[in-house]
């Protein structure tokens, strides 16, 4: 089987780094892989294409940007990008296309379009964009290439054609299975496969060791945050703000990770770290701490999440999207009892008071091995891709 994977980024954000995943744990069967991105991965093992505007189209934008006439670049950009599209499917002839987020490098929904007329698509849903337009169905802006008026012209003409009957997706979570299956999907079916994540990802050592690598204190509750801008609502940003500044929080070591903003202006018992790329400092960062605070007060199967699991770090989470299928109240960590930060805050308060975290490790690294193991999702994507090139086959 040959597969192509279409993903707007190859490495940048969390759908991204469960697409390059995805394909990992697939390139340890026999399918051969190719993968389709806006910026490539020079440490890529996949073989790797990548989909920019034409140098026509750029002198156009170049040249009638900010004019009158550049109202109709966006069309012009998507046909352009289309057409690159086509021409790279009919090189590579994929017998089927797993699509992943488009909308980061702002491609337009017709891509998958042009991939239909090549192969049979399998959609993994990161989000609710390919639906609502939206990241999630709230605290979400609108995704401009995905526009309400944009979705419903995609749906109706896939439901126009017969190739629109070769489409369909793959949820990490039950939530947003349930999600997809209430909206276009529902006539194309949707199928539960959670990501996947490499049994090399596991705690480092000794949490105390890895204490003293990153320089944190031995004697204080060390609570990691792998989060985005402190001012982004959807990642829980203003959350985050509250909880370190609590006073009931002065004798914790926050250690945070991913934040552009410098450590000015955040209380002294706060470690900026910034962002972290090298995997084998992330495990010691999972190992060091007592358990990762998830913050989103929305969101799908947070990467960060399984990752913490996997290295025997329990989660303190809010009970949203598919944080239910991962956080087990008193087994894998804790859950809010809603999504208000005051319920966020009693729930930390509460943790820390019994000191019951450590006697949670041995349980999220049995559940990230039985639930992500990167080998079964691997045999689930196989069998799912094979199944939709039979139906494809029969439908034709």
């Amino acid at each position: 089987m040959k597969l192509g994977i279409l993903s707007d980024f190859a490495k940048k954000g969390g759908a991204a780094t469960a697409a390059d995943r995805i394909a990992g744990c697939l390139r340890q069967t026999d399918i051969e892989i190719f993968r389709v991105s806006s910026d490539g991965s020079s440490d890529s093992t996949l073989e790797e294409e990548t989909l920019m505007p034409s140098r026509k189209y750029q002198l156009l934008e170049l040249c009638f940007a900010g004019t009158v006439w550049g109202k109709y670049l966006p069309n012009r950009r998507a046909k352009d990008l289309c057409k690159q599209f086509d021409k790279l499917l009919k090189r590579r002839k994929p017998d089927l296309i797993n699509v992943h987020n488009l909308h980061g490098s702002d491609w337009p929904m017709e891509l998958v379009e042009v991939a239909l007329k090549h192969a049979p698509v399998c959609w993994t849903l990161h989000d609710c964009s390919t639906f609502l337009g939206t990241f999630y169905p709230s605290n979400s802006p609108r995704i401009l290439s995905h526009s309400k008026a944009n979705l419903r012209r995609f749906w109706g003409r896939l439901s126009k054609k017969p190739m629109g009957n070769s489409i369909s997706a793959v949820a990490p979570s039950k939530w947003m299975r349930e999600e997809a299956n209430a909206s276009y999907w529902a006539k194309h079916g949707t199928t539960l496969i959670p990501y996947p994540i490499s049994s090399d990802f596991k705690t480092s050592g000794c949490p105390r060791a890895s204490r003293q690598a990153l320089g944190l204190e031995q004697d204080k509750p060390i609570v990691l945050i792998i989060s985005g801008n402190l001012d982004e609502e959807r990642k829980g940003g203003p959350i985050v703000r509250q909880l370190i500044s609590h006073k009931k929080f002065r004798g914790v070591q926050f250690v945070m990770v991913g934040q552009t903003q410098e450590a000015n202006g955040l209380p002294e018992n706060v470690r900026v770290l910034g962002f972290v790329r090298d995997q084998f400092l992330l495990r010691i960062m999972y190992t060091a701490a007592d358990f990762l605070l998830h913050p989103a007060p929305v969101d799908n199967l947070p990467n960060t999440v399984i990752e913490s699991l996997s290295c025997g770090t329990p989660v303190l989470a809010f009970p949203v999207g598919g944080l239910p299928d991962m956080v087990i109240p008193n087994e894998t960590g804790w859950l809010a009892g809603d999504t208000s930060a005051s319920s966020l805050i009693e729930r930390m308060e509460s943790v820390l008071a019994q000191k019951s975290y450590q006697d949670l490790s041995a349980n999220a690294q049995r559940a990230a091995a039985t639930f992500f193991d990167e080998r079964k999702i691997a045999n689930l994507y196989q069998a799912q891709f094979r199944k939709i090139i039979e139906e494809g086959k029969t439908k034709q």
